[in-house]
């Protein structure tokens, strides 16, 4: 596969005195870009069939993705969600970890986190989550570009912390201020 570039070539009058043409052999090029796209259709097609919630979040905290289970276990729909700030979008009410770590989107950039998390849905209702975090890195750089969830709808809701615990419990709730 080629690509041709030309250019008219114009006299001091500004009349046409030939023609310059250059060509390149772009057939690598097309071939990587259409390994890639099936690369990226794929990995799409296996987010869009997961049970689970995927929601992905670049590194300044803004929603990029969520999956269609992402959209009914919130209520938002990813053209809605996708570029508002997760923390403003799905606010967290409380949350447990079973290694006592905090959960807010510093440590989650960081660090990967597993728990328990009730959050606000779209209308406001609170929902009880199992949720799994962790940061997305970029292989070539090794920096961070940003932190993907899983989330799964919990069958138990978490005591909020500010109405302290139930008695004979100790579960380490703590609400985010």
């Amino acid at each position: 596969m080629y690509e041709v570039h030309r250019r008219l070539i114009l006299d001091d009058d500004g009349n046409p005195a030939g023609m310059r043409l250059a060509s390149f052999d772009v057939t690598e090029m097309e071939t990587a870009r259409k390994v890639a796209q099936k690369s990226v259709d794929w990995m799409c097609s296996v987010f869009e069939s997961m049970a689970e919630a995927i929601i992905v979040i670049d590194a300044l905290g803004f929603v990029r993705y969520l999956n269609p289970a992402g959209e009914t276990l919130t209520g938002w729909r990813r053209e809605e969600l996708t570029g508002m700030q997760v923390e403003e979008a799905l606010p967290l009410v409380s949350f447990q970890s079973p290694e006592g770590h905090a959960l807010n989107f510093g440590v989650v950039i960081e660090h990967r986190w597993t728990g328990g998390a009730v959050l606000l849905d779209r209308l406001g209702r609170e929902f009880s989550v199992e949720l799994s975090t962790s940061p997305i890195i970029d292989r070539e750089k090794g920096y961070t570009t940003g932190v993907v969830g899983v989330m799964r709808r919990a069958d138990y809701g978490l005591v909020n912390a500010s109405a302290g615990p139930e008695p004979d419990c100790d579960c380490g709730i703590v609400i985010l201020e």
